[in-house]
């Protein structure tokens, strides 16, 4: 029904992985049913366990619909 991708990034400045929410789907029946914001927060939580030092969203200009989700769920840090 959903899935998201994550890519890892060392970063030298914090000396810890920086995690990027890539790529999102969520098929279009499911759509507007809280399946983002499911994934998100488990994401989240995913990254602090493993000392991640944040968690960021990769989503061209372009994308529009991508923006409107993430400030319904929140501010992604």
């Amino acid at each position: 029904m959903a899935q998201l991708m994550i890519t890892f990034e060392w970063s030298d400045w914090r000396a810890a992985q920086i995690w990027w929410i890539q790529s999102v789907f969520v098929r279009p029946p499911h759509r507007r049913l809280g399946l983002f914001k499911q994934l998100y927060a488990h994401a989240r939580e995913a990254s602090r366990a493993a000392g991640a030092c944040g968690l960021r969203l990769y989503a061209d200009n372009s994308n529009v619909n991508a923006q409107k989700t993430v400030r319904r769920v929140g501010r992604v840090p």
